[in-house]
């Protein structure tokens, strides 16, 4: 409930990961996860009662766009590219189909192989708003990864081991080479001095309006006064 209060984004892909889980369980136990479907139904009405007035503007004309957006038109946001996003978090991939691997040989097709499931459908058809759910999708792999290496942990096999620790050498040495190559100031000092020194020229109850994207998070963190920022 109180990830639908301070969330849309995350609550619409929570809820549907939450769809893929019940459906994937109920076709291989032929159970559902009564509990689950509850809370759910609890958290569904208390949207609506916040969010019902706004049905039109937040809803309806969301509709649309979300499912006609093949191939990448109409993407928002300045987010990675998917090329970019398989660019870095490459040493993820091996452990993930691994983990995947391990998912559908124990029958397991909990939230993690759910949720992985739905951002890669998502992002791979490019649908409105896809780029941001390289978040999701990112974490997903994170926690099929770490499912995956767990997994080897227990096996003790060398050969398993040997992998992945040349795996996290690897991904050390990228990171560091990485780091190296873009260890620039992402804002100049003077712009950052004039930033900081918002709250001594703006009074408390001013709002700050912000023309340039690029700057929204660093007034955001240091002007200490309420803003309009893209």
């Amino acid at each position: 409930m109180a990830l639908v209060l301070l969330h849309r984004a995350t609550t619409l892909y929570l809820g549907a990961t939450s769809f893929v889980y019940l459906g994937l369980q109920y076709l291989t136990t032929k159970k559902l996860n009564t509990k689950l479907i509850l809370v759910w139904i609890i958290s569904v009405c208390g949207g609506l009662i916040l969010y019902g007035p706004l049905f039109p503007r937040l809803i309806t004309n969301f509709l649309h766009p979300l499912v006609t957006t093949f191939g990448g038109d109409g993407i928002q946001g300045d987010f990675f590219s998917l090329k970019e996003f398989w660019w870095f978090t490459m040493f993820l991939i091996a452990p993930t189909l691994y983990g995947v691997y391990l998912k559908i040989k124990n029958k397991e097709y909990d939230m993690i192989f759910s949720g992985l499931l739905l951002g890669l459908l998502r992002t791979s058809c490019g649908l409105l708003n896809a780029k941001r759910i390289e978040l999701f999708l990112d974490l997903f792999m994170i926690l099929m990864s770490g499912y995956a290496i767990r997994h080897i942990i227990k096996q003790k096999k060398r050969r398993l081991r040997v992998l992945l620790y040349l795996g996290l050498f690897l991904q050390i040495l990228y990171y560091i080479g990485y780091s190296s190559e873009n260890n620039t100031p992402q804002i100049g000092t003077g712009e950052f001095a004039s930033i900081r020194s918002l709250k001594d020229i703006v009074p408390a109850n001013g709002i700050v309006v912000v023309t340039d994207s690029y700057l929204s998070p660093w007034v955001l963190g240091y002007a200490d006064r309420d803003r309009i920022a893209p």
